[in-house]
C-alpha cells in the first residue's frame, strides 16, 4: 500500500468516487443493476481533506471523502467552474429516492422530480461540466463504464490501510 501523500494525487475535484458496500440497500442497487456498484459521488473539494456531494438517504449532501472508505476513485479530468460550484450548492439538502435508484436499475427512470439518487446526481454534474454520457437511466456501473470508456484514464482501489497502485483503463475495461 502507498502513502497518504502519494494517494492525494488522485483526490482531484471532479474525480468520480464508486462505492460497492455489502448493506441491505447495496446488495438490493447491485442485484436490481446487476452491477459491480452501489453508490457514486463527485469530488468537489481537494486538498488534505477532500469532500464530496453525494445523494443519501437524507438527501444531497457533502461528506469527508475519508468516512466513504473503501472505494475506488475513477478519473474525470474536469474543471468544477464557479457556474457548477453554484448548481451543486443549489442542489443540496434536495431529496434522495430509493425509488428512482430501483428505477434507474430498471432502465425506467426518467428525471421529471426533485429527488435524486447518487448516479442521477453525478451524471448531471458531468452535464454541467459538458461531458453528456448519453445516460438516460444512470446507475453507479453505467456511469463508471461511460466515464471510463469516454475519459480514459485511471481507477485506483483505496482502503483504511491505503490504496493498491493505479489501473489504467485507457485500452478499455
Amino acid at each position: 500500500m502507498n502513502t497518504k501523500k502519494q494517494a492525494q494525487r488522485f483526490f482531484k475535484v471532479g474525480n468520480l468516487v464508486a462505492i460497492s458496500r455489502n448493506g441491505f440497500f447495496s446488495k438490493l442497487i447491485r442485484l436490481v443493476t446487476k452491477e459491480t456498484y452501489s453508490h457514486v459521488a463527485v469530488i468537489v473539494q481537494a486538498g488534505s481533506d477532500p469532500y464530496v456531494v453525494e445523494a443519501i438517504h437524507n438527501g444531497v449532501c457533502l461528506t469527508p471523502l475519508r468516512k466513504l472508505l473503501p472505494f475506488y476513485i475513477i478519473e474525470t479530468k474536469i474543471k468544477l467552474t464557479p457556474k457548477i460550484r453554484d448548481w451543486i450548492e443549489d442542489h443540496l439538502h434536495q431529496p434522495y429516492s430509493i425509488f428512482d435508484c430501483i428505477l434507474a436499475g430498471l432502465h425506467l427512470k426518467t428525471r421529471n422530480n426533485k429527488r435524486w439518487q447518487c448516479a442521477e446526481l453525478a451524471n448531471e454534474i458531468y452535464k454541467q461540466a459538458c461531458i453528456n454520457l448519453n445516460l438516460t437511466s444512470p446507475t453507479p456501473g453505467n456511469i463508471v463504464k461511460a466515464l471510463l470508456e469516454k475519459r480514459g484514464g485511471y481507477s485506483c482501489f483505496f482502503t483504511k490501510k491505503g490504496f493498491k497502485n493505479d489501473i489504467n483503463f485507457r485500452d478499455g475495461l
